[in-house]
């Protein structure tokens, strides 16, 4: 699979590509919320401010691309905003980090989170 983080710190992206490469995966990281390519993934921080999440969270499913939504666990209206947007599955920051090869499962198999 194709995935693009669309992630501006440094240190998360490197550790959510280097996990996602783990598992077999190109991955590319983008720091704008814009794809450079085209991707089966996209995996869109709900914290960012250099872009809009929701906007860009529209604009990938426009493209037929899954959506992995994350926030910290507290972030409780960001995870909901996520759902509400359309996300295809909706993540802890945790979960994502603890056990990305689940996410990418729970996503292709439909479950709701």
């Amino acid at each position: 699979m194709t995935i693009c983080l669309l992630e501006y710190d440094l240190l998360w992206a490197t550790r959510l590509k280097n996990a996602f490469m783990h598992l077999g995966h190109q991955v590319t990281v983008s720091s704008d919320g814009e794809l450079k390519s085209q991707v089966d993934i996209a995996i869109v921080n709900l914290s960012a401010t250099r872009y809009d999440p929701v906007v860009q969270i529209a604009k990938l499913k426009a493209l037929n691309v899954k959506v992995i939504a994350h926030a910290g666990h507290k972030e409780k209206p960001l995870l909901q905003t996520g759902a509400d947007s359309g996300a295809d599955y909706v993540a802890t920051n945790g979960e994502l980090a603890r056990n990305p090869a689940k996410v990418i499962e729970n996503l292709l198999s439909g479950e709701d989170r």
